[in-house]
């Protein structure tokens, strides 16, 4: 039997966790976000998104995969709050910001951050 533990997002950061998934196996999850009084989210009659592709079970990859579907979905539907908070978690995974050694300025004097880029 599969176990699903999850946790809201505490700032910034969200925790999904299944257990008890089988190599080798196919698998397929759907996203949901729910307001405070337990009411869907989204234009989806069951929540903010339709389901996956059957994903194969294989890495620690697909992990990430549910937020990204989460961000792109929230985006698409204007819904910024929950796509940005499926976006911080995935931000940290791929880039590292760094202190410049001297930093440049934008154009309303704000200082640039550079960015890492993790391929």
């Amino acid at each position: 039997d599969l176990f699903v533990l999850q946790h809201s997002c505490i700032q910034g950061r969200c925790l999904i966790q299944i257990n008890n998934l089988k190599s080798d196996e196919v698998y397929v999850f759907a996203v949901a976000a729910y307001d405070a009084q337990g009411r869907s989210l989204g234009s989806h009659q069951n929540g903010i998104g339709q389901s996956t592709a059957p994903i194969l079970v294989c890495s620690e990859w697909d992990e990430l995969m549910p937020f990204t579907y989460l961000a792109e979905s929230a985006y698409k539907r204007n819904m910024i709050d929950i796509g940005s908070k499926a976006f911080q978690v995935l931000w940290p995974r791929f880039v590292e910001e760094s202190v410049p050694v001297r930093p440049e300025c934008g154009p309303d004097s704000t200082p640039l951050k550079p960015l890492k880029v993790y391929k």
